[in-house]
């Protein structure tokens, strides 16, 4: 251990981001907020350059249901157009639809919070309201835009 002089002199020969490498050093958790930090980090930068990371693949069906469900919400709150047809006659149905699909792939990411035994068979992708907007999902996928 050194003593108080050492690490006086050792404290005023330190450059500035040295010092502030200290103070964020001892102000948390240094292992434990590095470890997770730099996956963070790496993933955040991942899924700007491809629009997914690492760690959304450990999980991806929850990853994926998230950003369609979330998605689905923003474009119904958003969108100015709806496509016209039998099975969307109007605007207000068209956002109803999209908020439907949404209101399904959130099981998908929240299932994580439930025991097993709330869906039939112990599988989520078997729940009627997951089943409706996963069809919904697929009949409109190439309308989903603004």
């Amino acid at each position: 251990m050194s003593t108080w002089e050492e690490f006086k002199e050792r404290l005023m020969n330190e450059t500035w981001n040295e010092r502030l490498w200290h103070k964020f050093k001892r102000a948390t958790n240094f292992k434990a907020h590095c470890f997770r930090s730099r996956h963070v980090l790496l993933n955040k930068w991942e899924r700007m350059q491809k629009g997914y990371g690492h760690m959304d693949l450990w999980s991806f069906d929850s990853y994926l249901s998230r950003v369609i469900a979330e998605g689905c919400r923003e474009l119904a709150d958003v969108t100015h157009s709806y496509p016209q047809g039998d099975d969307c006659p109007t605007f207000e149905d068209w956002q109803h639809i999209l908020n439907k699909i949404a209101d399904g792939f959130d099981i998908g990411y929240m299932h994580w919070d439930l025991p097993d035994d709330t869906w039939p068979n112990g599988d989520w992708t078997k729940d009627a309201a997951f089943v409706e907007a996963f069809e919904l999902f697929q009949h409109f996928f190439g309308t989903m835009w603004d």
